[in-house]
């Protein structure tokens, strides 16, 4: 925990854990994503590279609000395999609730229905 986490768990297998936080920041959608595909693949993605992942994002529903989820991962073979899971919840201040697990592909990929689940199950103050 820290003071911009409202809470962090681990996810996975112990041996291959992921970690998925609950943070509310600001930000707008393209950098957000700009920077966690600069995570992944360890340098700033391509223009067509972030526009790839805002189309590719899925729309669901978090206590009763519209939300995007993004799985982003690097393609290269040679990677260390790490990806992140994230959701962004548009909150009324201004603000939003990012739910984003991170660790290696292949727990992120075993875990996202979980992951889907847990999203289902929170519950916002209105």
């Amino acid at each position: 925990m820290s003071m911009m986490r409202m809470a962090a768990f681990d996810v996975g297998p112990t041996d291959k854990t992921a970690e998925l936080t609950i943070i509310q920041a600001g930000g707008d959608l393209r950098g957000n994503v700009d920077r966690w595909l600069g995570q992944v693949l360890g340098q700033p993605p391509a223009a067509d590279v972030v526009d790839a992942a805002l189309q590719a994002a899925v729309a669901l529903t978090v206590s009763g609000r519209e939300a995007q989820r993004f799985y982003l991962n690097s393609s290269d073979p040679a990677a260390d395999g790490q990806a992140i899971d994230a959701t962004i919840v548009p909150l009324d201040n201004g603000m939003s609730l990012f739910i984003k697990a991170t660790g290696p592909a292949a727990t992120l990929l075993e875990e996202r229905e979980r992951i889907g689940k847990f999203m289902e199950s929170i519950s916002l103050a209105q």
